[in-house]
């Protein structure tokens, strides 16, 4: 009888798993360069799984193909978070760049300290986050609309297609005091300022030489997107 029930709580213990696997897996490394996940080398076929957090060096770049349908794209110097709850797909920025492609069935969002970073459903859309420092950033619409929404002050901007809104970043007041909270933390929060347009030719140009180039230069490159 002992043997009865611990064979039938071993096959249960074996179903549970394979779901509680699948669920936590957030894509695939469909190309990467120059990049590590939990401590090690993340090379291109690499698992990627709810709460992993990705290095990406000077002159790296990692590809990333999201279970769901949409496509992340993290550019050299640069630190992201992806995770899930339930079926939709969060990417945290923490430093550098990052771009992501959704369709408009697909449940994902970005996000900056405390802003989300969503596409309207309107379309398809390309969104492209840009940090130069723990002060400043830039959010644009590549494509397609974006809905860009601040937890602190419950303040929203709506990004049409070739649109970009400069962000300062801040700690969060009612968090901590430290200047130098990384975004990752969670104890920061963005400002949202001037929404610009006309953007898409300078966010080109970032992308082709961002790892040649010096934090001052990725700054003008920008133009006429300028830091606050």
């Amino acid at each position: 009888m002992f043997a009865r029930h611990f064979l039938a709580s071993v096959l249960i213990l074996a179903l549970a798993v394979p779901g509680w696997s699948t669920a936590s897996i957030v894509g695939t490394a469909a190309a990467s360069q120059s990049a590590t996940v939990r401590g090690s080398a993340l090379l291109p076929g690499s698992t990627i799984f709810s709460g992993d957090t990705i290095q990406v060096g000077t002159n790296g770049t990692v590809s990333i193909a999201v279970t769901g349908g949409a496509q992340v794209r993290v550019g050299p110097r640069s630190q992201v978070r992806l995770s899930k709850d339930k079926e939709k797909t969060r990417l945290e920025i923490g430093s550098g760049s990052a771009s992501f492609r959704v369709a408009p069935d697909v449940s994902f969002e970005a996000q900056l300290a405390d802003a989300t970073i969503r596409s309207t459903g309107e379309g398809p859309a390309v969104g492209v986050v840009l940090v130069a420092d723990l002060n400043r950033a830039l959010i644009a619409a590549e494509k397609g609309t974006l809905l860009v929404r601040t937890a602190h002050d419950a303040r929203s901007v709506t990004l049409k297609e070739g649109e970009g809104v400069e962000v300062s970043l801040a700690p969060d007041p009612q968090g901590t005091n430290r200047v130098d909270a990384p975004m990752l933390s969670g104890r920061r929060i963005a400002i949202l300022a001037v929404v610009t347009i006309g953007i898409v030719a300078a966010i080109a140009i970032w992308r082709g030489t961002t790892g040649q180039l010096t934090d001052e230069q990725k700054r003008n490159a920008v133009s006429p997107f300028r830091f606050p």
